[in-house]
């Protein structure tokens, strides 16, 4: 498990976003194209 999916970003649309949630944005992105993402059924949920 990543770092960033250890972690709860919460998102509320504002006339201009927050820094911080910029921050979180960007973050998500490289951490996709770093390690991809995998299918929803894929995930063992037990």
């Amino acid at each position: 498990m990543t770092e960033y999916s250890k972690k709860a970003v919460k998102f509320i649309p504002e006339v201009e976003p927050e820094p911080d949630e910029i921050a979180a944005i960007m973050e998500g992105r490289k951490d996709r194209e770093e390690n991809g993402t995998i299918p929803h059924n894929a995930i063992n949920w037990d």
